[in-house]
């Protein structure tokens, strides 16, 4: 605002003001990556999933995972045992992303899986799919394969929201700071996994380092008279006479 102050609105409609602003939102929102075919948000939730859930409900059925991770052969060796059939599609032609013993669990079963393949087209009516369209990136064919559900694990991404249009300087890994936390905007600042600056660790220890420069950053911005650390426990008069 005009007088330097800055208006905060909630998404509930709540109105805060505040001189400064620090930011303490983590990495941010954490969003599935979905399935990038413009048909999928029509079998979303009913025959395709972004997560497995309870595996009773795949009994008997014809699943296809799409992913390599950790939690797609999780989520293979978790729900093999009570479908028909189950398909592991994963567009690698290995599983490096993977840890070696759900590598091998995958194995124990009697699991298709597709490797250097995608899924590029699904089929079915009123959100109830019946087939995938597979392609193989290696030989360039494509095969339909039966399908009654399809469980995508792709990863994450992460968003910062509406932070992304209040002007600040943002990275791949956060919001860039200055050695006293404040970001590319003046009064607002950002610690722990939501800052960005070289040599960053990501640890909890250096959260706590992070805040309280923020804080001494904007008692010193606002009262430029003030000391450049605030006093600690170890100054104070009163442990000094125990």
């Amino acid at each position: 605002m005009e007088n330097q102050t800055f208006k905060l609105v909630a998404s509930n409609g709540a109105v805060h003001y505040s001189r400064r602003i620090i930011l303490a939102v983590g990495s941010g929102i954490f969003e599935v990556n979905k399935l990038p075919l413009e048909e999928a948000p029509l079998y979303e939730n009913t025959s395709l999933f972004y997560a497995a859930g309870d595996p009773q409900r795949f009994s008997d059925k014809q699943v296809v995972i799409s992913g390599g991770g950790n939690g797609a052969l999780d989520w293979a060796a978790e729900l093999a045992p009570h479908c028909k059939r189950l398909t592991v599609i994963y567009r690698g032609d290995q599983f490096v992303h993977a840890l070696e013993h759900n590598v091998e669990r995958l194995h124990t079963y009697q699991v298709d899986v597709k490797m250097s393949s995608e899924i590029v087209a699904l089929s079915g009516t009123k959100g109830q799919l019946s087939s995938v369209t597979v392609c193989s990136s290696a030989s360039g064919c494509s095969e339909t394969v039966a399908a009654d559900a399809v469980i995508v694990n792709h990863g994450f991404q992460f968003s910062l929201g509406g932070l992304d249009d209040w002007g600040m300087t943002i990275d791949n890994s956060g919001i860039c700071v200055d050695q006293s936390m404040q970001t590319s905007v003046n009064g607002i600042y950002a610690i722990g996994n939501a800052a960005s600056y070289p040599q960053k660790l990501y640890l909890i220890a250096a959260g706590f380092v992070e805040g309280p420069i923020a804080v001494n950053s904007v008692k010193h911005d606002l009262e430029p008279e003030a000391p450049a650390q605030a006093m600690v426990s170890t100054h104070h008069s009163f442990f000094n006479d125990k």
